[in-house]
């Protein structure tokens, strides 16, 4: 019996001393990790956050330049016209006489190509000039009228010598 109450100590000291190892164990290593967890957890929760309200602004950006782009088609379309010289020399002479236009070096820039054109002209009357200027709101290019505008006066006629520029986007 005596040989039986020892075996059973021992039994129950190994009991303890892994019920010890293992609540040590819990301790030192799952304790600290639970802790490591949470904040992962926080951190992993703020950045899902973030995508979402990125991706929200996204799509809302995107609807934006949807909305943009139907009610400005007119004008992308227009940037997409190439500029010919000869058409706007046709266009030009609608309003005024003696048209001469000589193409200037092509500049380019990243996302337009811009042309420019030397136009010297003669008309009677300012009005005609005034005219054409407003006209070029509705030419199929977009045109951007440079300054100076150099005006002179000839016996019954004014000389008017101008720089236009044509921008068209770049095709990548």
């Amino acid at each position: 019996m005596k040989q039986r109450e020892n075996s059973t100590i021992k039994l129950l000291i190994y009991i303890l001393v892994f019920l010890v190892i293992i609540l040590l164990f819990l301790l030192f290593f799952i304790i600290p990790n639970i802790k490591s967890y949470k904040s992962n957890r926080v951190e992993l929760d703020r950045v899902l956050q973030e995508v979402k309200e990125l991706k929200d602004e996204k799509e809302h950006l995107a609807k934006e330049i949807a909305s943009v782009r139907k009610e400005k088609a007119p004008i992308f379309k227009r940037l997409e016209e190439p500029m010919k010289p000869e058409k706007f020399q046709k266009f030009a002479q609608k309003y005024l006489h003696d048209v001469k236009i000589k193409p200037l070096p092509k500049r380019s820039r990243k996302r337009f190509k811009a042309f420019e054109v030397d136009a010297k002209t003669a008309t009677k009357s300012p009005q005609a000039f005034f005219q054409f200027m407003k006209e070029l709101k509705s030419y199929p290019t977009i045109i951007k009228l440079t300054f100076p505008i150099v005006i002179s006066s000839k016996s019954n006629h004014l000389n008017i010598h101008f720089v236009i520029q044509a921008y068209q986007i770049s095709k990548k």
